[in-house]
């Protein structure tokens, strides 16, 4: 799962820039240059683009504490001149982007040295013993161990999965889930599988 970007800001030619800017660093990038008269929707939207990082810009700044509150463990940061700690300039600083852009690939890289995956085989070996994954497990599992520590909702990984959010995929979800902790559970003392009761799961890295 590559990092992802999201970047809403109505000036095309800022969207684009910063787009370049991260594909340059191992982003793929998604941009928003018109603005929504329905916030719930722009959110629903940056929700399924599922973004390691989020720039809002022009005509979107002021749905800044909205937004942090709907896109779970995302890095929210403003288009703007408040001087704040996610603040990345407007025009845009390209030094305070490349090291915002650095410092998420950084905990993008984190290494598992007791997790590998076996591809060809289709399983996964944990500390000492080895499971057969299915499809959705394997892809559940590099969804979580590309995001140390980040919150996913079912809706989220349902997308991440199946690209399509609706109940039936929910429902795999959480069996898929609920069989990748069970072989997880009690395997290292440096990362667990989390539920995150009325939220969602993550991988809980102990630094």
């Amino acid at each position: 799962m590559a990092n992802r970007l999201t970047v809403a800001d109505k000036r095309e030619s800022v969207c684009n820039f910063i787009k370049d800017i991260a594909k340059g660093n191992g982003f793929t990038a998604c941009t928003f240059c018109q603005i929504d008269p329905d916030i719930q929707s722009l959110l629903m939207e940056c929700s399924r683009c599922n973004p390691d990082v989020l720039i809002l810009g022009e005509g979107y700044t002021e749905y800044e504490s909205v937004v942090e509150s709907s896109i779970l463990m995302a890095g929210v940061y403003l288009i703007d001149n408040s001087g704040s700690k996610n603040s990345l300039g407007d025009p845009v600083d390209m030094t305070r982007l490349c090291e915002m852009l650095d410092s998420h690939s950084d905990a993008l890289g984190t290494k598992y040295t007791d997790i590998e995956i076996n591809e060809e085989y289709g399983t996964v070996t944990l500390g000492n013993e080895t499971y057969q994954l299915t499809d959705i497990e394997k892809k559940l599992l590099k969804c979580f161990i590309s995001n140390p520590n980040r919150v996913f909702s079912r809706e989220q990984l349902a997308f991440e999965i199946f690209r399509k959010d609706d109940s039936e995929c929910e429902a795999e979800i959480k069996q898929a889930v609920a069989s990748l902790r069970d072989k997880m559970d009690g395997k290292s003392p440096l990362w667990s599988l989390k539920i995150m009761w009325g939220v969602g799961y993550k991988l809980e890295v102990n630094e």
